[in-house]
């Protein structure tokens, strides 16, 4: 049986509903100001508040966001995206080398699977589901046990690159092992 992929989470990303976001890869609802957290990581909360719930900016974050950054900060923001463009783009060959071309090219580009032409990440677990060919309910149940990670929102899940990697390996050895089975 293939492994389940996992990653060391981002210690802070926008939440993809940007209504919060992850830290240490745990959802924070909203943008309230952590003086506990790095200048950079508070100024990010500050820049996401600002943009996406502009009532909300506390005294302190508007200080900050008229303060602006050291360079030191600006470093620790770049090494976190480049983080972020890892965790969603990248994938060991080794994973990819068991999809066919069709699901290489659906996790690229879901929209392409005619099952879901208005897909695009992050993915719903129906959209997820239909690249797999499997049911809604087993990807909530791979997910439940672990095998998928999944993106907190409110309401539902979403899924993003890695999980549908995973989600189409799981398919594929579930497919093997029932192969087996007849045998």
């Amino acid at each position: 049986m293939i492994e389940p992929m996992t990653f060391d989470p981002v210690r802070l990303v926008l939440a993809p509903t940007c209504d919060g976001y992850m830290l240490d890869g745990e959802f924070v609802g909203g943008f309230a100001d952590r003086d506990d957290l790095p200048a950079g990581q508070r100024y990010s909360i500050a820049a996401w508040a600002r943009r996406f719930t502009p009532d909300s900016v506390s005294d302190q974050q508007h200080q900050l966001l008229q303060s602006g950054q050291t360079p030191e900060d600006r470093d620790d923001r770049r090494s976190r995206r480049v983080d972020i463009q890892t965790l969603t783009h990248q994938h060991h060959d080794e994973e990819l080398d068991h999809l066919s071309d069709d699901q290489r090219r659906w996790v690229q580009w879901p929209h392409t699977h005619p099952a879901t032409p208005d897909a695009q990440y992050p993915l719903s677990a129906e959209q997820v589901a239909s690249l797999a060919q499997q049911t809604e309910q087993t990807i909530h149940a791979w997910t439940d046990a672990g095998k998928i990670a999944a993106l907190p929102t409110r309401g539902e899940r979403r899924y993003g690159r890695n999980a549908t990697v995973a989600a189409l390996l799981l398919a594929r050895a579930e497919d093997d092992d029932q192969v087996a089975e007849t045998a």
